[in-house]
């Protein structure tokens, strides 16, 4: 399994948005002035992993896209829920850089003037472990102590 790391999938998610709607700027590091609207900022919000038999584990990781629209343009009402519809349609699977993730559980809502997207992301890792002696290892050390001394 590759190593996952945060930093990847945030950048994957970038990715995936900008391929779906490529005329707004994605943020996918703070920002806090300066930022041209329509854009969307991508936040991390919460992890769950879960350990499975072995040394796997099940992790579920939140995020939220916000989507800032530019009420300068015409139509900007109408055009996030064109965003709207984007997202729901297509934001089904991430692939990046030989990664795939799978989304789950999106939840859409406008607040105010800006759209909030939050979707779980799936993915499973294994960590590595470090290999146990056996004990035809043990009795080689062992010798070899002996040897040294």
């Amino acid at each position: 399994m590759k190593k996952i790391i945060l930093k990847d999938i945030i950048k994957a998610i970038a990715q995936e948005l900008k391929y779906l709607l490529p005329k707004v700027k994605i943020y996918d590091e703070g920002i806090e002035q300066g930022y041209k609207e329509p854009c969307f900022f991508i936040d991390y919000t919460k992890e769950n992993i879960k350990k499975m038999i072995g040394n796997r584990y099940n992790n579920e990781t939140k995020f939220r896209a916000i989507y800032f629209q530019d009420f300068k343009e015409e139509d900007a009402r109408y055009k996030v829920y064109k965003v709207r519809d984007t997202l729901n349609e297509g934001f089904d699977y991430i692939d990046y850089k030989g990664l795939h993730f799978r989304i789950k559980n999106k939840e859409i809502e406008i607040q105010g003037k800006d759209l909030h997207f939050s979707f779980e992301i799936q993915f499973f890792t294994k960590k590595a472990t470090e290999e146990i002696p056996k004990l035809s290892n043990i009795e080689k050390i062992t010798e070899k102590e002996k040897n040294d001394a």
